[in-house]
């Protein structure tokens, strides 16, 4: 059974939010997954990040946020 996804927002190259968290930091959606963990989400459930109203990417696990997937870019 999939766990539903943690919906983070990328603000800038160097914010993202998430579960009333803000982060800023050199790579935010990294340090958005350690901060959530910290504070006591599961590690294993997923997060999709957005920018505007796009999926940017997909981390599989917040507990290990290396294993991020990228959305190609589509369209000119």
């Amino acid at each position: 059974m999939s766990k539903a996804a943690i919906r983070a927002r990328l603000i800038s190259d160097t914010t993202a939010a998430a579960m009333g968290i803000i982060i800023s930091a050199g790579d935010p959606v990294t340090a958005l997954c350690k901060r959530l963990v910290h504070d006591g989400w599961d590690e294993n459930l997923p997060m999709v990040v957005w920018k505007k109203d796009r999926p940017v990417s997909r981390v599989e696990r917040i507990g290990h946020p290396n294993q991020m997937k990228f959305k190609a870019k589509s369209g000119g």
